[in-house]
């Protein structure tokens, strides 16, 4: 007699469901950079909450650097609401409401810069598929997968289609590619084993590696096996196993290689006229290598957890955080531990360190790589709001200045400062758009300087590294005014003892002006309001008097004028 730990893959009970973590891979201006202030040691630190609990959603790092959690279910009720965290200020707001309530959905950032939402459950399997737009923050409809899908993949390929294979609808052994270009899909290649719950990770090559996950309908089984799909010629093959069958995590690592870190799985105990199936947590840690298409065995981890996270920081380790505990297999009825623990993988040396414990226990959460390098973690379970962040000490952003930038003026020598700390030189990457014509960035000072040659409105997307590999990422917006010039021409003519006034007149520049005469004599009576440029009072002399007048302004502009005065 079989003892089944049985989990229908339709209603997906609540321990067993999974995370699905998904990469896809703009007077005075404001400087919006991200602002984050750092641990010297690592830690955890909370953030803004969710407006809305939800459970199982999906999270991606927009372009403009915030975070779009969208869907999830909330007391097993699937949802359509959608949320923005901004990492400038810590707090989430609602954005546009999906077309359909999902949950075990995917998401995807597109090379566009829309995301890509594709299947999931409502109150059944989902064939639809949705466009976020973060410039409208609206959901549009776009073209819907061939079969149902849940718990499957969707992994971006170097040519900008979208590759979604498998899931826990029958039949799994599918994949399909969305075309952005003309919102559609196409079936592609099926894979050799039907599977769901599995990873997918796009390699250096442009292969996408598929391993691991569960081929029935109650995760009574776990795979070694893995796939890769050649997306030249829309092919499968296989290639080498896993070492242990698992549902985990997939990381791709600077050398190339792949690390997949504990996971769930499967032991099936003998009892006399049968056999107890239970669910078990792993240590065990593997590495793929391309370059052989085998697997590897390398430092098991500290604690043994299944549906944890697993996210590559910019330092090149691998932290890893909470999860479930299954504990010591035994009979069941089983349960499973909560985990507040992370830790992290150090490639080069291959071995694991424990780091500060997340403030909640937390499983099937969401981890999203921030642009200052902070790791975003949110969800865990239906009753879960809170969100916190992960510094490792070492990665994250340079301190840069929060304030605003002065405007700039054609013609005049400007200068900037970005930079309060980090070790000179600095190197910069421009994500989208450039400095106006005229100004650079000083690598040895930290510094925008240089003369803006003309007036324009300019807002870029900049990442500024400095030699120890310490970097910030951030949207400036800087506008150059039009040089400063002087309008006037001759003065009107004054009459002896007769009241007077005449206003100097200019265009460009930043106010206040401060007008002076340089060279020449006002006429006896006569004088100048530097604030105004106004020359007002009663000419008592007359004549044609020659002057010339300065005009300045805050910036550093100026310029002169001959202007002639007569008085008759």
């Amino acid at each position: 007699m079989k003892h089944s730990f049985v989990i229908k893959a339709r209603i997906l009970g609540y321990l067993f469901r999974p995370i699905l973590a998904f990469i896809g891979m703009a007077s005075v201006m404001p400087f919006t950079w991200q602002a984050v202030t750092y641990a010297q040691t690592p830690g955890w630190s909370l953030t803004g909450s969710l407006n809305t609990s939800r459970y199982l959603p999906t999270a991606t790092l927009l372009p403009n650097g915030k975070v779009l959690v969208a869907g999830g279910s909330l007391n097993g009720a699937p949802l359509n609401s959608a949320e923005l965290y901004d990492p400038a200020v810590g707090t989430w707001s609602f954005t546009g409401s999906l077309n359909m309530p999902r949950y075990l959905h995917t998401a995807t950032l597109l090379p566009n810069g829309k995301v890509l939402v594709v299947g999931g459950v409502d109150v059944s399997n989902l064939t639809s598929a949705e466009l976020y737009d973060p410039s409208t923050g609206t959901w549009s409809f776009t073209g819907g997968v061939n079969l149902t899908r849940f718990w499957h993949t969707a992994t971006l390929l170097q040519n900008g289609k979208v590759l979604v294979v498998g899931g826990a609808s029958a039949p799994d052994d599918s994949a399909e590619l969305y075309d952005p270009s003309t919102g559609t899909w196409s079936m592609t290649g099926s894979v050799h084993t039907g599977r769901y719950g599995h990873t997918a990770t796009l390699l250096q090559s442009g292969l996408v590696l598929i391993a691991g996950g569960s081929d029935d309908g109650d995760l009574d089984s776990a795979l070694a096996s893995a796939e890769l799909y050649d997306p030249v010629t829309g092919t499968w093959s296989v290639t080498g196993s896993l070492h242990e069958g698992r549902l985990s995590t997939a990381v791709l690592l600077p050398n190339g290689k792949v690390l997949v870190a504990g996971g769930y799985t499967k032991d099936h105990i003998p009892d006399g006229s049968g056999f107890y199936s239970v669910p078990i947590s792993l240590r065990s840690a593997e590495l793929y290598d391309p370059a052989t298409g085998t697997w590897s065995s390398t430092s098991n981890l500290n604690e043994q957890r299944s549906f944890h996270t697993a996210t590559l920081l910019p330092s090149g380790k691998v932290l890893v955080a909470a999860g479930l505990d299954w504990g010591t297999p035994a009979p069941c009825p089983c349960s499973a531990t909560k985990l507040d623990s992370a830790e992290l993988y150090d490639p080069i040396a291959g071995t694991w360190q424990r780091t500060a414990n997340l403030k909640r226990a937390r499983s099937n959460q969401t981890a999203t790589l921030l642009e200052s390098g902070n790791v975003l973690v949110a969800t865990g379970d239906d009753s879960n709001r809170s969100v916190e962040i992960y510094n490792d000490g070492q990665s994250g952003l340079l301190t840069l200045l929060t304030s605003t930038l002065p405007n700039a003026e054609a013609g005049v020598a400007y200068t900037a400062p970005l930079v309060n700390d980090g070790v000179a030189p600095y190197s910069t990457r421009f994500i989208k758009g450039a400095l106006p014509p005229g100004l650079f960035f000083d690598a040895n000072s930290g510094v925008i300087s240089g003369t803006p040659t003309s007036a324009v409105n300019r807002t870029f997307k900049i990442q500024v590294t400095d030699q120890n590999g310490l970097s910030g990422t951030g949207t400036l917006s800087i506008k150059v005014i039009r040089a400063l010039a002087i309008k006037s021409g001759a003065l009107k003519v004054g009459v002896n003892g007769r009241a007077y006034r005449a206003t100097l007149s200019a265009v460009g520049g930043d106010k206040p002006y401060h007008w002076s005469l340089v060279s020449g004599n006002l006429p006896s009576g006569l004088a100048l309001d530097n604030a105004i440029g106004a020359v007002a009072g009663m000419p008592t002399e007359n004549g044609t008097f020659n002057l010339k007048f300065r005009l300045s302004d805050p910036i550093g502009g100026m310029t002169e004028r001959d202007i002639s005065l007569k008085v008759r």
